[in-house]
């Protein structure tokens, strides 16, 4: 269920265009497009021989430069059974590269980690403040490529796994962004309670965050959705247990 080509399609003319083409014996698991439309990024995958799981197969990240044509391998990665390997994230419109880090195999194995490339691969770093066991879902790139949005964990229950999965996918506690200005991340929402964060996503139209909050008390459950709007840095609900219906629209 791989890709083996990228193609671009002129919606006056119909006329398409094919702008990357997978190695030999990959296939393209994911891509992302920056912004401006100027920068992709590619993840190309290659089983092992006679197997049907990523463990021992091969992971490759490029990026592409649409102006110049040119392409440029990133990472060049073996899945190992306790070895991440680089999946893109995000690409700015400046060509800068964003990956979370994978366990294959492994169940919930996103946020493993976040590095930052450039776009021809010669400086390649990881973000300190996005180690593993501090963040939880899979992190989302804004539309205008400022802002990188997650779910964290405080670390207040500690960093054993449970039951296999680890803390921090278990417990998504904490709303938050990470700035691509300056790699610093500061908290949307605070952790509190017995409060968790499922489901974080933006609004292209918008350019507002939206997620999910869920109260636990015993056994039963209640569910609230808020907007956050990154330039003036407000929050507000939008549906509530009373307010069932929304107040806001767009999405």
């Amino acid at each position: 269920d791989h890709g083996k080509t990228i193609s671009s399609k002129n919606l006056q003319t119909g006329a398409e265009t094919t702008v990357f083409t997978a190695d030999e014996g990959f296939g393209i698991d994911d891509y992302i497009v920056s912004p401006n439309g100027k920068y992709i990024s590619v993840w190309q995958v290659k089983m092992p021989a006679d197997s049907e799981t990523l463990t021992n197969g091969f992971s490759r990240v490029y990026t592409y430069d649409t102006s110049s044509q040119i392409k440029y391998p990133i990472y060049d990665e073996i899945f190992g059974p306790a070895t991440s390997v680089h999946y893109p994230i995000g690409i700015t419109d400046t060509g800068e590269l964003y990956t979370d880090r994978f366990l294959s195999n492994s169940g919930e194995g996103w946020a493993f980690g976040m590095s930052k490339s450039d776009l021809t691969g010669t400086q390649k770093s990881n973000i300190a403040s996005m180690n593993n066991g501090t963040y939880s879902s899979q992190p989302v790139i804004s539309p205008n490529g400022k802002y990188i949005a997650f779910a964290g964990y405080s670390g207040a229950d500690g960093m054993q796994e449970v039951a296999g999965i680890r803390r921090a996918i278990e417990n998504p506690n904490t709303v938050e962004l990470l700035d691509l200005q300056n790699d610093q991340r500061y908290i949307i929402r605070e952790a509190s309670g017995k409060r968790l964060y499922p489901s974080i996503i933006w609004d292209k139209v918008s350019g507002n965050l939206f997620f999910v909050e869920a109260l636990i008390d015993g056994k039963n459950f209640s569910f609230s959705q808020f907007s956050y709007n990154p330039l003036t840095r407000l929050t507000k609900t939008v549906i509530s247990p009373q307010n069932p219906g929304g107040n806001e629209k767009g999405i």
